[in-house]
């Protein structure tokens, strides 16, 4: 059974090639439009693409919070990194100066049910926007910082463990990069159907690394586990 945010990918990934369907459809039918359609096409079709790659790495983070959440009996089973943002927050709450202020977070932090290592889990406690909302712009330094919040400390050394190539990787900053320069209105960024078709095939490949790598985490935390 595949990881819930791999199926979700499917779909997401069908929105993106519908885009390219559209501009092949119409090349095809000599459209008389079709010379300035086709670029608005295909710099949307990256723009879409760029987006639903963001919001994978979002669902593989609720699944790996789900999957703890789940899993778990007691708060000191899950990973160290998961327990410790749920309890204390982003760490950037930690930067006030207000000597007031910083005690009553020392005090709400005391109070959470997963402050005790022994207490019962229930679940339905965990919090994935904890660790995916402030997540966007999905470059490779982003992607590791995600995953960094759920205990693994570089996601890529883990990817290469299992897909060596520097291939996936690299590719991954090439689509945010030219995502960006449409989004910031750069008329010359051209984008071909090749370049769209080949993003879309590997990244299926990446994603599904990604979606073992999560996998093995969790299982060093839940012996056995699978998707």
């Amino acid at each position: 059974m595949p990881a819930p945010c791999l199926t979700l990918l499917n779909s997401r990934l069908r929105e993106v090639s519908c885009l390219v369907s559209i501009c092949r459809s119409r090349r095809v039918r000599q459209v008389a439009n079709f010379q300035a359609e086709q670029p608005a096409l295909l710099r949307g079709a990256l723009v879409l693409l760029s987006s639903h790659i963001e919001g994978f790495f979002e669902e593989l983070i609720d699944d790996v919070v789900d999957a703890v959440d789940t899993g778990i009996q007691t708060p000191s089973a899950m990973p160290d990194a998961i327990r410790v943002r749920q309890v204390l927050g982003d760490p950037s709450r930690w930067s006030v100066s207000d000597q007031m202020q910083r005690w009553r977070l020392v005090r709400a932090a005391a109070q959470s049910p997963l402050f005790d290592d022994n207490a019962a889990h229930v679940p339905g406690q965990l919090d994935s926007g904890l660790h995916n909302d402030k997540f966007s712009n999905p470059g490779t330094s982003e992607i590791r910082d995600l995953f960094r919040t759920v205990g693994i400390p570089d996601c890529w050394i883990d990817f290469h463990a299992i897909e060596p190539r520097n291939t996936y990787k690299n590719e991954i900053d090439a689509i945010v990069s030219r995502r960006n320069q449409v989004a910031h209105g750069d008329m010359n960024a051209i984008i071909t159907e090749l370049d769209v078709h080949a993003y879309i095939k590997n990244f299926r490949h990446t994603a599904t690394v990604f979606a073992q790598v999560a996998q093995n985490h969790i299982a060093d935390h839940l012996p056995h586990f699978t998707w």
